[in-house]
């Protein structure tokens, strides 16, 4: 194995221990508030723990994509099986024609509070999906992709 594909696994292995270093933390956290309120239905309203989550999500979700790209420049024999797999549930979620906030950060690599910035411009808003005032948010992902092509938007 050459020196550069011994570096590009190293970097794979360690962004994958980071994202499940991440994980464990919100899973931590998860559980201790649930614990606490002993109730899984009562919101976090800590602004700065929701800030703290939207950051992780952020973080884990660009590691994600440099996983695939990095994992990309591999030969197939070379390739990261966990990777791949990850790649596999990125493209089911894709594939979906109505997404939520979460699967929208997972693909695109936007916080929830950029979306809900974004949403609630009175003019050229992200379309979005939500039945009844104060309920769960989808998005359809063609008119998502369409409103990114329109206002020159990567992702």
């Amino acid at each position: 194995m050459n020196e550069q594909v011994k570096l590009i696994k190293e970097i794979i292995n360690d962004l994958y221990l980071n994202n499940s270093e991440l994980d464990s933390r919100l899973l931590d956290y998860n559980y201790n508030h649930l614990y606490l309120h002993g109730n899984p239905d009562i919101e976090v309203e800590d602004e700065k723990v929701l800030d703290a989550i939207e950051i992780v999500e952020f973080i884990s979700s660009k590691n994600n994509k440099t996983m695939i790209k990095l994992n990309s420049l591999l030969d197939k024999k070379d390739k990261d099986i966990r990777v791949i797999e990850l790649e596999q549930k990125m493209l089911e979620v894709q594939a979906k024609k109505i997404i939520t906030v979460k699967e929208f950060t997972k693909i695109y690599g936007y916080s929830s509070d950029w979306q809900k910035n974004r949403r609630s411009r009175i003019r050229d808003r992200l379309p979005f999906i939500q039945t009844v005032d104060g309920g769960k948010i989808t998005y359809n992902v063609k008119d998502v992709e369409l409103w990114f092509e329109n206002n020159n938007i990567q992702f």
